[in-house]
């Protein structure tokens, strides 16, 4: 076999492992065999830590391979994603510093757990203020007091409003312009999960105090996702194409190849994203930029692809 075409060969199998990984690491995942064993790292070879069961929901937080990091209470641990799918569950986020997770839907149950702020919790249930979860294996109560929608851009519990159309993938659309951005691909495109609109949003308001100039968005998905040529991801929501910044402040297209182009503008753009919503990875191709991996054909816009 020559080299030309072990390159190609090999680049063919990283795409789909790469679009494999995403279509399988989107937000809550419900088990999907009887008993499934959660482990201390990405590999059969590694200790078990607790089983999970059939039906049980957890967040999924990261991938290695064909294994989820999953949320599984105070601590986390790794499962095979060939048990796990994608559910529509609504997931919140810790906010105190320490939150007693109980036994029972009250303060007189026994303290089974202090999870950290930031913690993500899958909800499946309540009584009163009180929030049921799945917990290493069980189930565990949180008061909703010190809970937020992971949707939420100002901290406190929300959904999406109610003007939103919803499709049946669970995805909103982003707006053709809005504060601080401005949508150059076509509409029946700009679909995605809930969580990375409203993290294009905030990221758009951030920018605002940045610059006068919008950022574009290109791709995300369809509208209920799917594959989406010629892209080998976009297909769960969860990928968005922004164009780099340029030096004269205007909004046309730049590559990193031309003068106009500018990398301080682009790292400022990247970094005000990641603090909006946490990411799989950035593609880009300017190496002098942080925090971004080299992928062929990214020298005109970077793709973001978040949790």
């Amino acid at each position: 076999m020559s080299r030309k075409i072990l390159v190609l060969v090999l680049s063919i199998a990283f795409l789909g492992s790469f679009a494999t990984a995403q279509a399988a690491t989107e937000g809550p995942m419900r088990v999907n065999a009887n008993v499934l064993n959660v482990r201390s790292g990405p590999g059969g070879n590694y200790a078990v830590l607790t089983t999970i069961t059939r039906n049980q929901v957890y967040p999924a937080i990261g991938w290695s391979g064909s294994y989820l990091k999953l949320q599984i209470g105070a601590r986390t641990g790794w499962a095979h994603g060939l048990y796990l799918v994608p559910t529509t569950t609504p997931l919140f986020r810790v906010t105190a510093s320490a939150l007693n997770a109980r036994s029972g839907a009250g303060s007189q149950y026994r303290v089974l757990a202090r999870l950290g702020s930031g913690t993500q919790i899958a909800v499946r249930g309540s009584n009163g203020p009180w929030r049921n979860f799945n917990y290493e294996g069980g189930s565990a109560w949180v008061h909703s007091g010190y809970l937020a929608s992971v949707n939420s851009s100002s901290g406190s519990s929300s959904t999406p409003a109610p003007s939103r159309a919803t499709s049946r993938a669970g995805f909103i659309q982003l707006a053709s312009s809005g504060t601080g951005f401005y949508s150059y691909g076509q509409a029946y495109k700009r679909w995605g999960t809930p969580r990375l609109i409203y993290a294009i949003e905030r990221t758009g308001r951030s920018w605002s105090s940045v610059r006068k100039t919008r950022f574009g968005v290109g791709n995300i998905s369809l509208q209920n996702g799917g594959y989406m040529a010629p892209h080998s991801s976009h297909q769960r929501g969860v990928d968005v194409d922004i164009i780099p910044q340029r030096t004269d402040a205007t909004e046309n297209g730049v590559t990193i190849y031309q003068g106009a182009y500018s990398r301080y503008y682009t790292q400022v753009l990247i970094d005000r994203f990641r603090a909006q919503i946490s990411t799989r990875v950035i593609l880009f191709n300017d190496s002098g930029v942080r925090g971004v991996q080299y992928w062929s054909g990214h020298h005109n816009h970077f793709h973001a692809s978040v949790y």
